[in-house]
């Protein structure tokens, strides 16, 4: 992912694994290994954010970077983002504190959102908001042939308010409002920013 810097003269280069992995499927027994009709199928797995750094050195070693410079800024930017997030309920409504800048709560609520798959839309800066479109993972063969049908109830803000030195991410729908979704949400969010 590209995205224009703070400064408005750079870019920042953010890299997300995602991978898939052969598992043996719940159906298959022990006696079906035996006869030899067992069956595997093909899930998506975890993250791997050693995989991320990796290609990320290698990238900066290919715009010019020397080896040791490229592991230094590396380091650098896992040290700055050392305030670990944690989830707040209040009231049946969720929230994430995190105890951080506003460009590295920024930049670590946009790869949780990568790395939950989840559909971006849109996304303003300046605003703290990132607009998600909370689309079923699994639709039937007619539900994807209903184009007409209005999805404007399945559209999410993800606000990152900042608060100096820390920020708070929400979620809630077009309304205002936090639904059951925009729990479901945050919750995937807050599993994949700690990675």
């Amino acid at each position: 992912r590209l995205e224009r810097a703070k400064d408005g003269t750079s870019t920042e280069v953010y890299i997300t694994h995602r991978g898939m992995e052969d598992v043996v499927a719940s159906d298959s027994s022990p006696a079906k290994w035996q006869n030899g009709s067992n069956t595997t199928e093909w899930q998506p797995r975890a993250s791997d954010p050693e995989k991320e750094a990796i290609m990320l050195q290698r990238l900066m070693a290919r715009f010019g970077v020397s080896g040791a410079q490229a592991v230094k800024a590396l380091l650098a930017n896992v040290t700055g983002n050392s305030g670990a997030a944690r989830i707040i309920e209040i009231s049946g409504n969720k929230t994430i504190a995190m105890e951080d800048s506003f460009d590295h709560c920024w930049r670590k609520v946009g790869l949780a959102i990568e790395r939950a798959e989840l559909t971006l839309e849109d996304k303003d800066r300046a605003k703290g908001i990132y607009f998600l479109n909370a689309v079923k993972a699994k639709k039937s063969w007619l539900e994807k042939l209903q184009v007409w049908k209005d999805k404007a109830e399945l559209r999410y803000r993800v606000n990152v308010k900042d608060s100096g030195n820390s920020c708070e991410v929400s979620i809630a729908n077009q309304n205002g409002a936090s639904d059951d979704t925009a729990l479901q949400l945050i919750d995937k969010i807050y599993k994949n920013i700690n990675l």
